[in-house]
């Protein structure tokens, strides 16, 4: 969580401008490369359904990182971008909404801001709505407060 957090930093200040494709495609290349290995990693090991779910999310991120890194590095459009992150933002509801009903309001509430900021994706990169120039802000500040700080706080075990 924590590199994800980085990665939508990052991402961000890519999308404000500060931040040049080649390198910001690079980094989503490593982090998209760590969560998707990590990830089949999960899955091979995995000996619950809940465990193969946790790693098809960790592949929906992975692969959605994989292809800012495409888009970066190949210089594409993100359409496909777009309406791949309209899946994953349908993906979270479920996944906030047990998270919720089985007691842990703290991912309820990240999965949904990750589905919100997924849904702004598709908005503006599959259906080019230039209206919603708050995106990179809102990436970067749900990158931070939903992976980045968490992620760090998990890695001192204080979450």
């Amino acid at each position: 969580m924590f590199f994800v957090g980085a990665v939508l930093y990052l991402n961000g200040m890519w999308l404000l401008g500060k931040a040049d494709s080649k390198p910001v495609g690079f980094f989503n290349l490593l982090v998209g490369v760590l969560i998707t290995v990590l990830a089949v990693n999960n899955h091979f090991r995995a000996t619950t359904m809940a465990e193969h779910l946790g790693a098809a999310n960790g592949l929906l991120f992975g692969f959605t990182y994989l292809m800012v890194a495409g888009h970066c590095l190949l210089d594409h459009s993100g359409r496909a971008l777009g309406w791949f992150s309209l899946f994953v933002a349908i993906a979270t509801v479920p996944n906030s909404l047990m998270s919720y009903v089985n007691g842990d309001v703290r991912f309820a509430i990240i999965w949904f801001m990750w589905g919100f900021l997924w849904f702004m994706f598709f908005l503006t990169q599959a259906l080019g709505n230039e209206k919603v120039r708050w995106v990179p802000y809102l990436s970067i500040f749900i990158g931070l407060v939903s992976a980045g700080i968490p992620g760090y706080m998990i890695l001192w075990e204080a979450w």
